[in-house]
């Protein structure tokens, strides 16, 4: 199957977009601690609250991990370095068939069932799934 000219451009255009949001959001977790248009300080970035709300299958593990202070630091300078990576693979389109060819090799999906395994709802929490009811889309007045 052969890509006709505009399929390539918004092909090039969506993987740009996509790398420079991985890009930007490594940057900025490195770049931390920064501080806002006031002058005051921000919290350096940590996934402790994000693991230790881990609600999956591996929820102890995650919770676990959370714990450990030699565990936590290395988890943040990996998950910015890594994000950063895959940014900046992406924009300058590094790597491309190697990363298709793990992906395919090791199952495609991974990386998004580990997010998937430390969901924050629980499934039979049907609750959780529903909108809310203060949404300003939902409730329009008439």
């Amino acid at each position: 199957m052969r890509l006709t000219g505009f399929q390539q451009f918004s092909l090039v255009i969506l993987r740009t977009l996509v790398g420079w949001h991985f890009a930007y959001e490594g940057f900025y977790k490195l770049m931390l601690p920064g501080w806002t248009r006031d002058g005051q300080r921000i919290a350096a970035f940590s996934a402790e609250g994000y693991l230790k709300g881990a609600t999956g299958p591996f929820a102890q593990t995650f919770q676990s991990m959370a714990g450990h202070p030699g565990m936590m630091h290395a988890i943040g300078i990996i998950v910015p370095a890594g994000l950063l990576l895959v940014g900046l693979s992406l924009m300058l389109g590094l790597l491309g068939a190697v990363l298709a060819i793990l992906s395919f090799r090791t199952g495609g999906m991974a990386g998004l069932d580990q997010l998937w395994m430390t969901r924050q709802t629980r499934i039979a929490d049907r609750s959780s799934l529903m909108p809310d009811r203060e949404s300003p889309i939902l409730n329009r007045p008439s």
